[in-house]
């Protein structure tokens, strides 16, 4: 284990870790530390995968019968949660602890808007003609009012305001907006000493179980989207916070006294006995965080299963994976359903939904270099100061 530093103003901080951490320079108003972890990268990259398959196995569009399915993979929006608490505290957090300056917060949101809106704005700029125009049916156009145009343009939908979302994958991004407002003040809360994160992980897990009884979820216990109710904020907020906690405790001094490939090899089983024995979200809930947590310390298991080049790939597009995918799925059914017409039901099925995902990987490769990538560091250009690298999450 090796003693890095970082300087801030001129005054020098030994930061301990288990992990070896390559140090890079990057100013948010004051000088940061950010390496890419990529076994989360990877594990991004995989969660992303399931969600745009799972859509597509569950979507009735055009009447079309599903010949698939992918039990609890609605949860790999909890992993991105976490993912989301655990890297954001690893870049941001010790700068809030250590103290509150309203010019380092603006920069850390305004980055965040940088990292996020420009693909998001992307994918708006093409599913809302979409909607007006009438190329979604079933009186798409009718069912939205100005106020949904507004709550979407501005991310406000579900955690501040109770819009139809335009996008239906949207809801998890826009409550996540919610976490970075207060991130300060769960930087300050979950990141200080030992005790704390250990407190908040609970804390946060306990909200998790109170969501996953709630009995308001679609496909699941936990798969909660609607913005009726704070529940969807809430999944998020304690993801966010559970993934802040094991940031702290992967950088602490007991970190280099577990064995991280067994935590991660644990994970991995949890998951695959949970989904087996059709056990309770909130148990498959704890079977995930334990491999992002396993994962983060990039050991040699996480490493061969995650750090490979196509899940680190997928992880790199993962945000406009998530994003697009919902622009094609209606299209692709009603595909399947104008071939099976005329061939065989089964093989028509598969062989179109390759293409949804292969399609839906070159449109996310296309929103993430032209959107996510580009105009990123256009507008963080714009911010008065020195040139930053792009945010890795």
């Amino acid at each position: 284990m090796r003693q890095q530093f970082v300087f801030l103003s001129d005054k020098v901080f030994a930061i301990n870790s288990v992990l070896t951490f390559n140090i890079t320079e990057v100013n948010i108003g004051v000088k940061d530390v950010r390496r890419e972890i990529k076994t989360l990268t990877g594990v991004r990259g995989v969660a992303a995968i399931l969600v745009v398959l799972y859509h597509f196995s569950i979507t009735r569009a055009s009447g079309l019968t599903s010949l698939f399915t992918i039990p609890h993979a609605y949860m790999s929006v909890d992993a991105f949660f976490i993912l989301s608490g655990f890297v954001l505290s690893y870049n941001y957090g010790w700068i809030f602890l250590a103290s509150f300056k309203f010019i380092d917060y603006v920069s850390f949101l305004y980055k965040r808007f940088c990292r996020i809106y420009p693909a998001y704005f992307f994918v708006m700029c093409i599913c809302v003609p979409k909607l007006f125009i009438g190329m979604s049916g079933n009186g798409a156009r009718e069912a939205y009012d100005s106020a949904d145009v507004y709550s979407n343009f501005l991310m406000l939908s579900v955690w501040a305001v109770n819009a139809k979302l335009f996008i239906g994958p949207s809801w998890s991004v826009c409550v996540e907006v919610f976490c970075y407002f207060i991130f300060p003040l769960l930087a300050a809360i979950v990141a200080r000493g030992f005790l704390f994160p250990i407190f908040s992980i609970l804390i946060a897990y306990f909200g998790i179980v109170i969501i996953s009884r709630s009995q308001l979820g679609v496909e699941g216990s936990l798969d909660i989207v609607s913005g009726e109710t704070f529940y969807p904020t809430l999944r998020a907020l304690c993801g966010f916070v559970i993934g802040m906690g094991f940031s702290k405790l992967a950088t602490s001094s007991i970190s280099k006294r577990l064995n991280w490939n067994l935590i991660f090899c644990l994970g991995l089983v949890a998951l695959f006995v949970s989904i087996s024995a059709s056990l309770a979200d909130s148990v498959t809930y704890l079977a995930i965080a334990t491999i992002v947590l396993g994962a983060s310390a990039e050991g040699a298991v996480s490493r061969a299963i995650f750090e490979n080049p196509l899940s680190c790939f997928l992880g790199k597009i993962s945000y406009s994976l998530y994003l697009t995918h919902a622009l094609l799925i209606a299209a692709f059914a009603k595909v399947i359903i104008v071939l099976s017409a005329a061939l065989p039901y089964a093989p028509t099925y598969f062989s179109i939904a390759l293409l949804y995902l292969l399609t839906t990987i070159a449109l996310s490769m296309v929103s993430h270099s032209l959107f996510e990538m580009r105009i990123q560091t256009l507008l963080r250009g714009l911010w008065p100061g020195p040139k930053r690298r792009p945010a890795s999450v």
